[in-house]
């Protein structure tokens, strides 16, 4: 079974669903990149490496039921 996270990432929602995808056991950790001349946090990193996933604000984060999580791009193409 799969879930998609109710709503897209954004910056209004990135910390409860960073939290939520915590509480599941999942490590998760702020995405950033330069932005003009400035880091800025453009998602979330899902999982540890080499086999995280990131989600860009406007994307939607879905749920695996064997507690993996995937990405559905926006159209738009996220952050």
């Amino acid at each position: 079974m799969t879930t998609a996270l109710s709503e897209p990432l954004t910056p209004e929602n990135y910390v409860r669903t960073a939290n939520a995808i915590d509480r599941d056991g999942v490590f998760t950790k702020d995405y950033t990149r330069c932005v003009g001349d400035k880091l800025t946090v453009v998602g979330l990193r899902i999982g540890e490496r080499p086999n995280h996933v990131v989600a860009f604000f406007g994307d939607t984060i879905v749920r695996h039921s064997a507690g993996m999580y995937s990405v559905a791009r926006a159209v738009d193409g996220g952050a």
